[in-house]
């Protein structure tokens, strides 16, 4: 005796030309779950939202947690943050190609390292912990450096739009 699985329906693309939203896993089951992973995936998404204004502040790695969170949480929420005109494209070149604007890249490395040096020197005084430190943040350099690049700022652009110029 065989049971057939549920055929899933296929995703209606919403823009033309632009490539579908990756199919996120089944959402869990508990409400209490489900409504941290949506509170949790909300907030990256806000900081991630301030990183595409502000220079020194990364943006990717919000928006790959927030997406992360919704993925679980709210199949919803997490199509519109892939096909968000803002920052869609920043996570669409991450799943499907493994890229990353430079500047993101060093800006994240930046902070990274800011952060777990002042970290290390102010807030902590074990030596194992100090290791961990170093440690995560040799493996996020590690894998942010294996990462392709991209030109520009990593924002999608209107056809005909030129890539604005660095100042």
């Amino acid at each position: 005796m065989t049971r057939e699985q549920p055929r899933r329906q296929p995703v209606p693309e919403s823009d033309e030309g632009a490539s579908p939203s990756p199919d996120p896993p089944d959402p869990v089951r508990s409400p209490l779950i489900r409504w941290t992973l949506i509170g949790a995936g909300g907030a990256l998404m806000a900081i991630g939202v301030v990183g595409v204004f502000v220079p020194l502040l990364p943006t990717t790695c919000f928006l790959l947690g927030a997406a992360a969170c919704f993925a679980r949480s709210s199949t919803r929420l997490y199509r519109w943050l892939h096909e968000n005109g803002l920052f869609g494209s920043y996570l669409t070149e991450y799943r499907q190609c493994g890229r990353i604007p430079a500047r993101v890249r060093t800006a994240t490395l930046t902070i990274l390292w800011t952060t777990l040096l002042a970290t290390g020197i102010w807030a902590v005084t074990g030596l194992l912990v100090r290791g961990v430190l170093v440690a995560v943040g040799i493996g996020v350099t590690i894998h942010l450096l294996a990462l392709d690049v991209t030109e520009g700022d990593g924002r999608r652009q209107e056809p005909g739009e030129t890539p604005a110029a660095d100042p």
